[in-house]
């Protein structure tokens, strides 16, 4: 190569997965609580994240952490409160920096709950149809199997532990509520929650196999699609398995004045 040639030339080299790597060690740096720049306030716990990567995932985190008009992320948000618990944003936030969801029996409600307050599309429907699958005998629960009882129980006490100060009732009917009731007066909360997330489940699934397998394909890996969120903050702002409504209480704040 001559000296001239060199002028016009050009080179490019690409990192394996660097994009990955990146990510990962994003995550790292949250699991470690360094670097983060927004903490989300959950009913039980508070979590660290950034935002940039949230916003990335669209919904309520990107309503929160983008300017419409500059389209930057806003410096000032550091704190987003969410109406869930943090055994169901948890998972949520390891699927937005790594995309792999892991569910298990004790946070598969939470996480249901938490996609859907989070407006995480993709997550609530991988619950969903993983609530339908593994739950969905509850919509038929009569109380008259005594193993269907043992198991119903073992659920709702798992769940019982997450949605303490979660307050939410249910709507609509309730299949063997009146042995619940008599059974575990205390549970009778949580198992209206569990109920109410498993007949949306249903619904959701059941609503899905209506479509055809190009709006299938396409619904899989469109963008998450952005609703409306309930904000609320004052003037000086600081720092197991149909939820009809899941308290989608979302409140951004920003730093006060020192």
């Amino acid at each position: 190569m001559t000296k001239e040639e060199f002028l016009s030339f050009k080179f490019h080299q690409e990192v394996p997965k660097y994009g990955d790597k990146l990510l990962k060690r994003l995550d790292e740096f949250r699991k470690k609580n360094l670097y983060f720049d927004v903490k989300l306030k959950t009913l039980d716990e508070e979590l660290v994240a950034h935002k940039v990567v949230l916003a990335a995932c669209g919904g309520v985190f990107r309503r929160n952490f983008v300017d419409p008009t500059t389209m930057m992320i806003m410096g000032d948000v550091t704190m987003v409160e969410f109406h869930c618990p943090s055994a169901g944003i948890l998972p949520i936030l390891r699927f937005a920096y790594s995309g792999r969801l892991e569910l298990s029996a004790e946070d598969l409600i939470p996480v249901f709950v938490a996609a859907d307050v989070t407006e995480m599309h993709e997550v609530s429907d991988i619950c969903a149809g993983v609530c339908t699958e593994k739950l969905g005998w509850i919509l038929d629960f009569d109380g008259t199997d005594q193993q269907d009882l043992e198991v119903l129980e073992k659920i709702l006490r798992l769940n019982l532990k997450h949605f303490e100060n979660y307050n939410h009732k249910g709507e609509g009917e309730f299949p063997g509520l009146g042995k619940v009731m008599d059974l575990w007066p205390e549970l009778v909360e949580i198992y209206q929650t569990v109920v109410g997330c498993v007949r949306k489940a249903v619904g959701m699934v059941g609503e899905g196999g209506k479509e055809d397998s190009t709006s299938k394909d396409s619904k899989a890996g469109s963008e998450n699609v952005e609703g409306t969120a309930k904000s609320t903050g004052d003037s000086n702002k600081t720092d197991a398995d149909e939820v009809k409504s899941c308290g989608t209480d979302v409140s951004p704040e920003k730093p006060a004045n020192d």
